[in-house]
């Protein structure tokens, strides 16, 4: 539909936007072609991006994902013997006032998912592979992506939120502080010529190092009173 006014048809092409058909039923309309350019972008290596739910949505929620995505990323490896190499990164986006100009977002990246590991099950059942694959992607963006299935679920962690909201940032404040004095590098010996590099990194690999390199940031730009962490606030929402 938004390729019906000329001048946008002409800037999303020009953009390498893909038009598809919402419901090709009884419009006359078929996504064949859709289909054919997005296996083109995939076999010279390009990459394509889908909002896989289909629709916008207001709620802290992940709707049920189109298959529309595995059936692309199956079908450009069916046409090279599986052989193509196609990933598909899982993405969620976290809004904190989707409705607020300039508003803060964080932005999840899953671990990639192998198309190829469904070959088999694609070559003895198209369908069954499409939802397979389906539900991973499914499953990968409720879990980068603040999740909270069901409006009276929401509600109520709205209400739990607005309690104890605080309280539990608080909480991660305070055990960012404990890793912290535990950390017994200052700033001045990270920019100097005479540190453990090596001890360093194992300290940032541990299970405090996102504390760690979140306080390294606000030592690098001389921030007394960081803004609070929208990691930890979605944190706090999902659990």
């Amino acid at each position: 539909g938004l390729f019906k006014n000329p001048l946008v048809s002409f800037v999303f092409d020009q953009c390498g936007v893909i038009p598809v058909y919402r419901n090709t039923g009884g419009t006359g309309g078929s996504n064949d072609d859709s289909f054919r350019r997005a296996f083109e972008v995939l076999e010279h290596g390009g990459a394509i991006g889908i909002f896989p739910e289909g629709q916008n949505s207001k709620e802290a929620e992940v709707l049920d994902i189109k298959t529309g995505t595995a059936r692309i990323a199956l079908g450009a490896e069916r046409l090279h013997d599986y052989k193509l190499g196609v990933e598909v990164i899982p993405v969620g986006l976290n809004f904190e006032d989707r409705d607020e100009f300039l508003s803060r977002v964080l932005v999840r990246f899953s671990e990639p998912i192998r198309v190829s590991d469904y070959a088999a099950l694609h070559r003895q059942d198209e369908r069954a592979a499409v939802r397979a694959l389906t539900a991973e992607i499914q499953e990968r963006i409720r879990g980068a992506a603040t999740h909270i299935q069901g409006f009276r679920i929401l509600d109520l962690v709205k209400d739990i939120e607005e309690i104890y909201g605080k309280q539990l940032l608080d909480t991660i404040a305070a055990e960012k502080e404990a890793a912290l004095r535990s950390f017994t590098s200052t700033f001045s010996d990270l920019v100097g010529d005479d540190f453990d590099d090596e001890a360093i990194v194992a300290q940032l690999a541990s299970d405090s190092g996102r504390s760690l390199r979140s306080w390294l940031f606000d030592e690098v730009r001389s921030t007394r009173k960081p803004n609070e962490s929208l990691d930890d606030k979605f944190w706090v929402k999902t659990r």
